[in-house]
């Protein structure tokens, strides 16, 4: 039998509290590739127990990153994700440009780049 664990429960695997050490995280493995239906194990297949913490997201911005993305896709990943945070947080470009520390003109612009793809 062949599995394969998908990218985002391998992060959340990382980014985990395994209270039981390895043994828990065996436990956990053999008992996805009995039930699993798929030969990729997916973030739905996981018990309801093992949840990512948000808030490393706001510690390590590159939690997601992958070896398989590149300089340039993981930049506009996080610019796009400082952008919307800080808009949805500030609602002013001019605030926006102050805390992030670019012009207002330059806020704005990337503001709707990265508002109007969502």
């Amino acid at each position: 039998m062949e599995k394969e664990l998908s990218a985002e429960v391998m992060n959340i695997f990382y980014s985990s509290k395994w209270e039981g050490n390895i043994r828990e995280i065996k436990h956990v493995i053999e008992r996805l590739v009995l039930v699993s239906e798929s030969d990729i194990i997916d973030k739905e297949d996981l018990p309801e127990y093992i949840t990512i913490d948000e808030s490393i997201y706001e510690k390590d911005p590159f939690v997601l990153i992958n070896d398989n993305i590149k300089l340039e896709e993981a930049t506009e990943l996080l610019e796009r994700e400082l952008i919307i945070k800080a808009y949805n947080k500030y609602k002013s470009t001019y605030k926006v440009a102050e805390k992030l520390g670019i012009s207002q003109s330059t806020a704005y612009r990337k503001i709707k780049k990265h508002t109007s793809n969502s």
